[in-house]
Protein backbone atom coordinates (compact mmCIF):
# COMPACT_ATOMS: atom_id res chain seq x y z
CA UNK A 1 0.00 0.00 0.00
CA UNK A 2 1.27 3.68 -0.88
CA UNK A 3 -1.59 5.86 0.07
CA UNK A 4 -4.65 6.23 1.72
CA UNK A 5 -6.89 5.35 -1.53
CA UNK A 6 -5.54 2.00 -1.08
CA UNK A 7 -7.18 1.35 2.30
CA UNK A 8 -10.58 1.36 0.57
CA UNK A 9 -9.64 0.08 -2.44
CA UNK A 10 -12.68 -1.55 -4.65
CA UNK A 11 -10.50 -5.26 -3.68
CA UNK A 12 -10.45 -4.66 -0.55
CA UNK A 13 -14.68 -4.73 -0.24
CA UNK A 14 -16.05 -7.99 2.04
CA UNK A 15 -18.26 -8.80 4.68
CA UNK A 16 -15.79 -8.58 7.05
CA UNK A 17 -16.17 -6.62 9.91
CA UNK A 18 -14.52 -2.97 9.71
CA UNK A 19 -15.68 -0.64 12.09
CA UNK A 20 -18.07 -0.53 14.90
CA UNK A 21 -19.44 2.23 17.34
CA UNK A 22 -22.17 0.64 19.45
CA UNK A 23 -22.69 4.06 21.69
CA UNK A 24 -24.32 4.94 17.71
CA UNK A 25 -25.47 1.88 16.49
CA UNK A 26 -23.08 1.71 13.69
CA UNK A 27 -21.55 -1.67 12.59
CA UNK A 28 -19.86 -1.17 9.25
CA UNK A 29 -18.18 -4.35 7.42
CA UNK A 30 -15.38 -3.46 4.62
CA UNK A 31 -17.59 -3.77 1.80
CA UNK A 32 -20.18 -0.70 3.31
CA UNK A 33 -16.49 1.13 4.52
CA UNK A 34 -15.39 1.27 1.26
CA UNK A 35 -18.39 2.37 -0.58
CA UNK A 36 -19.02 4.90 2.04
CA UNK A 37 -16.02 6.50 1.88
CA UNK A 38 -16.56 6.37 -2.25
CA UNK A 39 -19.20 8.51 -1.62
CA UNK A 40 -18.38 10.80 1.12
CA UNK A 41 -15.81 12.10 -1.16
CA UNK A 42 -18.12 12.45 -4.31
CA UNK A 43 -19.92 14.38 -1.70
CA UNK A 44 -17.26 16.48 -0.61
CA UNK A 45 -16.16 16.81 -3.91
CA UNK A 46 -19.88 18.41 -5.14
CA UNK A 47 -19.32 21.14 -1.97
CA UNK A 48 -16.21 22.04 -3.53
CA UNK A 49 -13.05 20.22 -1.81
CA UNK A 50 -10.50 19.44 -4.70
CA UNK A 51 -6.59 18.72 -4.14
CA UNK A 52 -4.85 20.27 -1.39
CA UNK A 53 -8.09 22.08 0.27
CA UNK A 54 -8.48 21.83 3.92
CA UNK A 55 -11.64 19.83 5.06
CA UNK A 56 -12.64 20.59 8.97
CA UNK A 57 -13.30 17.46 10.89
CA UNK A 58 -14.89 17.06 13.99
CA UNK A 59 -13.20 14.48 16.50
CA UNK A 60 -16.22 12.28 17.46
CA UNK A 61 -16.25 8.51 18.28
CA UNK A 62 -17.90 7.38 15.64
CA UNK A 63 -17.58 6.64 11.46
CA UNK A 64 -18.47 9.77 10.12
CA UNK A 65 -14.95 10.96 11.27
CA UNK A 66 -13.46 8.49 9.45
CA UNK A 67 -15.53 8.43 6.65
CA UNK A 68 -14.69 12.57 6.21
CA UNK A 69 -10.86 11.63 6.92
CA UNK A 70 -10.54 9.13 4.04
CA UNK A 71 -12.77 10.58 1.70
CA UNK A 72 -10.80 13.78 2.07
CA UNK A 73 -8.04 11.89 1.55
CA UNK A 74 -9.03 10.69 -2.37
CA UNK A 75 -9.70 14.05 -3.48
CA UNK A 76 -6.20 15.11 -2.22
CA UNK A 77 -7.52 17.31 0.44
CA UNK A 78 -6.29 17.74 3.93
CA UNK A 79 -8.26 16.58 6.94
CA UNK A 80 -7.94 18.98 10.03
CA UNK A 81 -9.56 17.05 12.98
CA UNK A 82 -11.03 19.13 15.64
CA UNK A 83 -9.74 22.26 13.86
CA UNK A 84 -9.92 25.91 15.95
CA UNK A 85 -13.24 27.87 15.17
CA UNK A 86 -11.92 29.99 12.79
CA UNK A 87 -10.37 27.40 10.48
CA UNK A 88 -9.69 28.31 6.87
CA UNK A 89 -11.28 25.10 5.65
CA UNK A 90 -13.32 24.91 2.43
CA UNK A 91 -15.57 22.44 4.20
CA UNK A 92 -16.43 21.73 8.00
CA UNK A 93 -18.32 18.21 9.03
CA UNK A 94 -18.98 18.21 12.43
CA UNK A 95 -21.56 16.82 14.58
CA UNK A 96 -24.84 18.83 14.92
CA UNK A 97 -24.74 20.78 18.04
CA UNK A 98 -21.34 21.98 17.64
CA UNK A 99 -21.40 22.70 13.52
CA UNK A 100 -22.91 26.42 14.06
CA UNK A 101 -20.25 27.18 16.32
CA UNK A 102 -17.82 27.89 14.07
CA UNK A 103 -16.46 31.33 12.68
CA UNK A 104 -16.49 30.60 9.06
CA UNK A 105 -15.96 32.80 5.68
CA UNK A 106 -19.03 33.15 3.49
CA UNK A 107 -17.50 30.09 1.27
CA UNK A 108 -17.02 27.65 3.64
CA UNK A 109 -19.73 24.90 3.75
CA UNK A 110 -21.26 23.25 6.64
CA UNK A 111 -21.97 19.36 6.87
CA UNK A 112 -23.40 18.70 10.53
CA UNK A 113 -23.50 14.49 11.38
CA UNK A 114 -25.84 12.96 14.08
CA UNK A 115 -28.98 14.80 13.69
CA UNK A 116 -30.49 16.63 10.89
CA UNK A 117 -29.34 20.26 11.08
CA UNK A 118 -32.08 22.73 11.83
CA UNK A 119 -30.60 25.26 9.13
CA UNK A 120 -30.85 25.27 5.69
CA UNK A 121 -27.46 26.02 4.55
CA UNK A 122 -25.92 23.44 6.32
CA UNK A 123 -26.10 19.79 5.16
CA UNK A 124 -27.26 16.66 6.36
CA UNK A 125 -24.41 13.74 6.14
CA UNK A 126 -26.20 10.76 6.51
CA UNK A 127 -29.02 11.99 4.49
CA UNK A 128 -26.87 13.95 1.64
CA UNK A 129 -23.85 10.79 1.78
CA UNK A 130 -26.43 8.15 1.02
CA UNK A 131 -27.38 9.50 -2.01
CA UNK A 132 -23.97 10.15 -3.79
CA UNK A 133 -22.48 7.79 -6.50
CA UNK A 134 -20.92 4.93 -4.55
CA UNK A 135 -18.05 4.83 -6.93
CA UNK A 136 -14.43 5.74 -6.29
CA UNK A 137 -13.90 9.35 -7.36
CA UNK A 138 -11.82 9.54 -10.16
CA UNK A 139 -9.56 12.18 -8.33
CA UNK A 140 -7.96 9.42 -6.65
CA UNK A 141 -6.04 7.70 -8.81
CA UNK A 142 -3.62 10.79 -8.82
CA UNK A 143 -2.83 10.14 -5.58
CA UNK A 144 1.03 9.79 -4.48
CA UNK A 145 2.51 8.58 -1.30
CA UNK A 146 4.20 12.59 -0.44
CA UNK A 147 0.57 14.39 -0.77
CA UNK A 148 -0.16 15.58 2.46
CA UNK A 149 -3.65 13.99 3.79
CA UNK A 150 -3.67 15.36 7.39
CA UNK A 151 -2.81 18.62 9.36
CA UNK A 152 -2.76 20.49 13.07
CA UNK A 153 -2.28 23.16 13.87
CA UNK A 154 1.93 22.85 13.92
CA UNK A 155 2.64 19.64 11.66
CA UNK A 156 1.32 17.98 8.18
CA UNK A 157 1.28 14.28 7.37
CA UNK A 158 1.90 12.62 4.05
CA UNK A 159 0.03 9.72 2.59
CA UNK A 160 2.96 7.71 3.35
CA UNK A 161 3.91 8.57 6.67
CA UNK A 162 0.24 7.93 8.16
CA UNK A 163 0.50 4.22 6.12
CA UNK A 164 4.20 3.66 7.65
CA UNK A 165 3.14 4.13 11.10
CA UNK A 166 -0.17 2.27 10.26
CA UNK A 167 2.01 -0.76 9.50
CA UNK A 168 4.48 -0.06 12.26
CA UNK A 169 1.52 -0.45 14.77
CA UNK A 170 -0.09 -3.62 13.26
CA UNK A 171 3.31 -5.11 13.80
CA UNK A 172 3.89 -4.20 17.40
CA UNK A 173 0.47 -4.86 18.19
CA UNK A 174 0.34 -8.32 15.81
CA UNK A 175 -2.79 -7.27 14.17
CA UNK A 176 -4.36 -9.22 11.65
CA UNK A 177 -8.16 -9.75 9.80
CA UNK A 178 -9.13 -11.06 13.15
CA UNK A 179 -8.05 -8.19 15.24
CA UNK A 180 -10.36 -5.69 16.70
CA UNK A 181 -8.61 -2.52 18.22
CA UNK A 182 -10.02 -0.15 20.40
CA UNK A 183 -9.69 3.51 19.98
CA UNK A 184 -9.34 5.18 23.32
CA UNK A 185 -7.49 8.34 22.73
CA UNK A 186 -9.38 11.65 20.76
CA UNK A 187 -8.79 11.56 16.69
CA UNK A 188 -7.84 14.81 17.18
CA UNK A 189 -4.30 13.18 17.58
CA UNK A 190 -2.98 12.10 14.44
CA UNK A 191 -1.12 8.90 16.51
CA UNK A 192 -4.29 8.09 17.44
CA UNK A 193 -5.53 7.86 14.15
CA UNK A 194 -2.61 6.63 12.85
CA UNK A 195 -2.79 4.02 15.17
CA UNK A 196 -6.23 3.27 16.19
CA UNK A 197 -7.78 3.53 13.08
CA UNK A 198 -5.65 3.43 10.09
CA UNK A 199 -3.88 0.64 11.27
CA UNK A 200 -6.50 -2.12 11.76
CA UNK A 201 -7.82 -1.32 8.76
CA UNK A 202 -4.26 -1.58 7.09
CA UNK A 203 -4.64 -5.19 8.03
CA UNK A 204 -8.29 -6.26 7.20
CA UNK A 205 -9.31 -6.05 11.39
CA UNK A 206 -11.72 -4.00 13.19
CA UNK A 207 -11.47 -0.33 14.60
CA UNK A 208 -14.00 -0.47 17.94
CA UNK A 209 -14.82 3.26 19.05
CA UNK A 210 -16.15 1.20 22.49
CA UNK A 211 -18.91 2.25 25.17
CA UNK A 212 -18.63 1.64 28.14
CA UNK A 213 -18.91 -2.07 27.56
CA UNK A 214 -17.65 -2.82 24.76
CA UNK A 215 -13.31 -4.42 24.79
CA UNK A 216 -11.82 -5.31 22.07
CA UNK A 217 -8.26 -7.54 21.42
CA UNK A 218 -5.98 -4.40 21.68
CA UNK A 219 -6.16 -0.59 22.24
CA UNK A 220 -4.42 2.70 21.35
CA UNK A 221 -4.50 4.94 24.48
CA UNK A 222 -4.38 8.48 25.32
CA UNK A 223 -1.52 8.65 28.02
CA UNK A 224 -3.89 9.77 30.94
CA UNK A 225 -6.26 6.31 30.36
CA UNK A 226 -6.62 2.88 31.37
CA UNK A 227 -7.50 0.25 28.96
CA UNK A 228 -9.03 -3.43 29.54
CA UNK A 229 -6.99 -4.71 26.69
CA UNK A 230 -4.40 -6.91 27.57
CA UNK A 231 -2.38 -5.48 24.06
CA UNK A 232 -2.51 -1.94 24.37
CA UNK A 233 0.39 1.01 22.92
CA UNK A 234 -0.02 4.70 24.10
CA UNK A 235 0.01 7.25 21.32
CA UNK A 236 3.55 8.43 22.71
CA UNK A 237 4.63 5.30 21.56
CA UNK A 238 3.39 5.53 17.80
CA UNK A 239 6.38 6.74 15.40
CA UNK A 240 4.93 9.90 13.92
Amino acid sequence: METLVDLVARSRRSDAPALRAPAHDQFYDYQRLCTETWKTANFLHARGVRARSTVGVGDDARAQSVLAVLGSALLGAKAYVDPPRTVDARVVVAHADDVDGYDLDAGTQRIAYGGEPDAPAVYYFEGDVWSENPTMPPEAAERAAIDVALVTGTRVFTHGELLSAAASVGDRLSLSADTEVAVRAPLADPRALAAGVLAPIYAGGTVVFPDADATADAAVVAPDRDAPESRTLGVRDVDL
